[in-house]
């Protein structure tokens, strides 16, 4: 089935003001929620969606609404709250007005009052309020934005030297570090001292003392050794930029630090933590290889500005390193973190000289294999070589002699080269494809980049059709989806019908994940042109497997989906308009063709009864729903280009009946339910396809009368629980039941038009002022078959004390006709008028119809009277007011 519902960027100013209201509702369980919907939001992975989210949460203020949620205190409420802010913090909107310099200034408030009243030793919220005030000043610098832009930097090293007063745990201390080392790298100092520069170089000071304590005292912890030395060799970077480079300072040869709040100070400090402190450790702390680029660029960094120094010791700190063995350790960093270039012609050369292709181990094949990618494409022009093609062929025939999953690299790169190279064959083209599918789970938005989709598409597709993993093909579906969503639909559309014959003809148990694949996508896309023969092999072969016994019910709600597209695109214009222009066709057998699967299927008893079987049945919603929309369609256009059928299938009163049920239950069915029922009953010939039961005049059993009175009353209950939508189809069923039980079962016209659920249908229609072309339709049929089986009522008078529930729908009618006029309705006024126009009791001195002429009025009212009566029923002229209309036939003849 199509999707039901896709978000557009406009229902955000619909969308978000509520989350907004839930967020600041006292109720967590409405937070919370509202925080799970605006997490969806901002992972979207529609950009446009995602960039009017960014656009709108500043325009409704929620950034702030989310600050006011912090200060509830409850775990779950700072968590989801959060992890909002670190999202909505990734993009650039975030910070071009002040809402991220809001947001930081109101989670060091809150990290304040934490800090002040809770026992900082055990403190997860106040961790996750500085990792959030972290992402944002780290997310900016990675997107270019001035840290003064994101926050005032002095209430940051305020804050910092806050909480170096209090007790805290490694984990907060290391949260504090890691905004500091951000923070830092933006701050200049002017070189005129004033308490802001005092206060920067203290927070230094202090900050450098307590990595230092953290080190030396507990170096033995890994996670706190290993977090102190990046965050000391950090901060020595950092900081040693505020020293002045004429000064030299004497340190005692213990590396004790003097507290002092001045540059020279700062200057000691780092000298005595680079010498006795970051030269002994830094060898013995074990770093994974994002910590060690970050420790080792930020030591080096530092001890270039030392070296920069006047008089700062600098043949002290050589003896030192030295000493430590760092000449070796350097030269053994170098080569670990080398960036030597590889030449493509030297991996050429290394592929030439394979020699047993059979034997070439993984270790070495591997890498070999994703150089060469990388090489051929950053090469600009590799097929000038001229033993380019020998050495992709070697390579070729290499990895087709290996287990292609040990020597593949989840890489986008090789993947690339496997898809532009045209050297490489098909196969191996496909079986990287299968390799990029499964290590992604179908993701194939990194390839969208490239310049290369058509052949990303082709891979997909022969995947879907010729696959030879059930679930690879699952994942390439899933890839097709997200290639749709960047365009080139309808050639895809064309390819995926194409593929449909031969595939729904390999239909053996093996193939079914194939059929399942090709039939999602098929259902889902409207080619440009399907060939006469392609519709018929279709239409043949899934007659069939419909027909099949024992067959997956997930299997078959495809499979009579796909039959229900096929009909709707054989009957469909733009097929026929492509036919128009094949010069081999006449204009009879284009005809014949449009509706040759409408044949097929109005034909087919067994297909009819199976549709029927499912379409009321209560067991599988959606199947139901399928099976409805289907014959509903069948019998619209079989009665509208008169089709003939054989051997029609016969619904009963009673199974219509057990059908409004189901609609009143499943909102799925309901749409459908209700359009098949008003396509049976309106179109209820003989040699149609499906049928109504024959009702007789006379020969209605009890049973049966109660049936279509509880068919109508049914409607009016549905009614009051459906969507505008729905209602429409409500309307157009109600007016079929009189219209039917007008020729069928006149005996029960006097019972559906004075039922009381009709006045309280109309009176609250005519109240709302809903304008419905359906729901005047209805009425006025309603209208002109009460006048005929129910003229016999007596009006109410002054005197009465309550009106009657027909009076009253009169009333709120008069009403509904000056509102129709005012809305310029002139059409419908004037059918709504003429029907209240029969009624004695009914006076509306305001309405004027078509002109300004009491005259003109007369006349035209008079003409559509006659034409009515005539038309409709003999009967009519018996029920009306003979006199008025008999006085004035001579005029209308006129």
């Amino acid at each position: 089935m199509e999707e039901l519902f896709q978000l557009k960027s406009e229902n955000l100013d619909h969308l978000l003001p509520r989350i907004k209201g839930n967020l600041m509702l006292p109720k967590e369980k409405s937070q919370m929620s509202a925080l799970e919907q605006l997490k969806v939001l901002l992972k979207s992975q529609v950009h446009v969606i995602r960039s009017s989210v960014f656009t709108k949460l500043i325009k409704f203020d929620i950034i702030s609404t989310l600050c006011d949620v912090l200060k509830t205190f409850r775990e779950p409420l700072i968590t989801s709250a959060l992890e909002c802010l670190a999202l909505a913090s990734e993009h650039r909107k975030f910070y071009e007005s002040q809402v991220a310099a809001e947001a930081v200034s109101s989670l060091l408030r809150l990290a304040h009052y934490i800090g002040m009243s809770t026992e900082l030793e055990i403190c997860p919220s106040l961790e996750k309020l500085l990792r959030a005030i972290h992402n944002i000043l780290f997310n900016a610098k990675k997107l270019g934005i001035d840290v003064d832009n994101v926050c005032a930097i002095n209430q940051i090293f305020s804050f910092i030297k806050d909480s170096s007063q209090k007790c805290l745990s490694y984990v907060l201390r290391f949260a504090i570090i890691d905004i500091l080392n951000v923070v830092l790298e933006y701050v200049t100092l002017d070189g005129c001292e004033n308490e802001d520069e005092r206060l920067i170089l203290d927070v230094c000071n202090e900050s450098i003392k307590s990595m230092k304590d953290i080190l030396e005292h507990d170096y033995e912890e890994e996670y706190a050794s290993t977090n102190a030395i990046v965050g000391l060799c950090c901060l020595c970077a950092s900081s040693i930029r505020f020293c002045d480079k004429d000064y030299l300072t004497d340190v005692d040869e213990v590396g004790n630090m003097t507290p002092m709040r001045d540059k020279i100070s700062l200057a000691k400090t780092i000298y005595a933590i680079v010498m006795y402190t970051i030269i002994p450790h830094i060898k013995n702390v074990r770093l994974d290889q994002e910590n060690s680029f970050k420790c080792y660029h930020s030591f080096v960094s530092c001890l270039n500005d030392m070296y920069d120094m006047r008089n700062f010791r600098q043949e002290d700190i050589a003896n030192h390193l030295a000493g430590n063995g760092y000449l070796k350790y350097f030269l053994r960093l170098s080569a670990q973190l080398s960036l030597d270039m590889i030449s493509f012609e030297s991996l050429i050369k290394r592929l030439l000289i394979l020699e047993d292709l059979r034997s070439i181990t993984v270790p070495t094949l591997k890498p070999l294999w994703f150089l060469f990618a990388v090489s051929f494409l950053s090469h600009p022009s590799p097929d000038k070589n001229c033993e380019y093609g020998n050495a992709v062929k070697k390579l070729t025939m290499a990895l087709q002699y290996s287990e292609l999953s040990q020597c593949y690299t989840h890489h986008i790169e090789l993947l690339h080269f496997s898809l532009k190279c045209p050297e490489i064959t098909n196969d191996l083209r496909y079986r990287v494809m299968d390799m990029w599918l499964i290590e992604s789970d179908g993701d194939i938005a990194p390839l969208l980049k490239l310049d290369c989709h058509s052949v990303v598409r082709h891979c997909l597709l022969i995947i879907i059709q010729n696959g030879s993993l059930d679930g690879v093909v699952r994942l390439a579906v899933k890839g097709i989806r997200q290639s749709m969503q960047i365009g080139n639909c309808e050639e895809i559309a064309d390819i995926v019908w194409n593929m449909l014959p031969n595939v729904l003809l390999s239909g053996s148990s093996n193939r079914i994940e194939h059929i399942k694949a090709v039939l999602e996508l098929s259902s889902t896309l409207e080619p440009r042109y399907l060939s006469t023969n392609t519709m018929k092999v279709c239409a043949d072969t899934l007659i069939k497997m419909i027909l099949t016994e024992d067959i997956d019910v997930n299997f078959e709600k495809l499979l009579i989906k796909q039959a229900y597209v096929l009909l709707v695109a054989s009957t469909a214009r733009n097929y026929l308009k492509s036919e128009w222009q094949r010069k081999d066709q006449a204009k009879i057998e284009r005809k014949n063709v449009r509706f040759t699967v409408l044949s097929k299927y109005a034909n087919e008893t067994k297909l009819l009864e199976k549709l029927r079987d499912h379409a009321f049945s209560d067991d599988e919603s959606i199947l139901s729903a399928i099976s409805l929309k289907f014959l509903a369609f069948i019998i619209h256009f079989q009665s509208r280009y008169s089709i003939e059928c054989v051997k029609p299938v016969t619904i009963e009163m009673r199974d219509l009946y057990a059908l409004l049920w189901i609609v009143e239950k499943s909102r799925s069915v309901c749409p459908n339910g209700l359009e098949f029922l008003h396509e049976l009953l309106s179109q209820n010939n003989a040699g149609m396809a499906v049928t109504l039961k024959d009702v007789s005049f006379n020969g209605t059993d009890k049973d049966e009368i109660t049936t279509i009175l509880d068919i109508y009353e049914m409607l009016h209950v549905i009614h009051s629980k459906s969507i505008p939508t729905e209602r429409e189809i409500v309307y157009q069923c109600l007016a079929d039941v009189l219209k039917f039980c007008h020729v069928k079962v006149e005996t029960l016209m006097y019972h559906l038009c004075t039922t009381i659920s009709n006045y309280d249908l109309v009176i609250g229609i005519a109240k709302t002022r809903y304008l419905s072309s359906h729901f005047l339709h209805f009425v006025t049929t309603w209208l002109r078959y009460r006048k005929i089986y129910s003229d016999d009522e007596v009006s109410s008078n002054s005197r009465s004390l309550f009106k009657s529930p027909f009076d009253e729908t009169m009333e709120q009618l008069s009403e509904y006709v000056d509102f129709l006029k005012s809305k310029d309705e002139d059409e419908a006024c004037s059918r709504l008028y003429h029907a209240l126009s029969f009624f004695k009791g009914f006076k509306n001195t305001n309405v004027r119809i078509f002109g300004n002429e009491e005259g003109e009025v007369r006349k035209l009212f008079l003409i559509c009277c006659a034409i009515f009566y005539w038309y409709y029923s003999p009967l009519c002229i018996q029920k009306v007011e003979k006199d008025y209309l008999t006085s004035n036939l001579n005029f209308v003849a006129k």
